[in-house]
């Protein structure tokens, strides 16, 4: 991801860093998408939906983001929009890391 809507959302994520929640022992991959959704880490359980979960593309997207700069886990678009359930995303940041 490097095109300048993917530049700007980053700069964006660096400017709110504060209001990331803090480390509870659950893989970071989760605690990013509860801080995206909303969601409790109870209600991420693998079979979930994303899109159940409040997740929209655009979402999609600013997880890629923000597990790239966290995770050092790289997505192409494609494959951040390919996500359908939690249990996709463990599988895709777990076999990329």
């Amino acid at each position: 991801m490097s095109n300048d809507l993917s530049a700007q959302l980053r700069a964006h994520l660096q400017t709110s860093q504060n209001t990331e929640t803090k480390s509870t022992g659950a893989p970071e991959y989760l605690a990013l998408i509860s801080e995206i959704t909303g969601q409790d880490l109870e209600n991420l359980e693998p079979a979930r939906r994303l899109d159940e979960l409040g997740l929209t593309s655009l979402n999609l997207i600013e997880f890629a983001v923000r597990a790239e700069d966290r995770l050092g886990v790289k997505f192409e678009e494609s494959n951040a929009l390919a996500l359908e359930t939690v249990d996709d995303v463990a599988k895709f940041v777990e076999a990329k890391q």
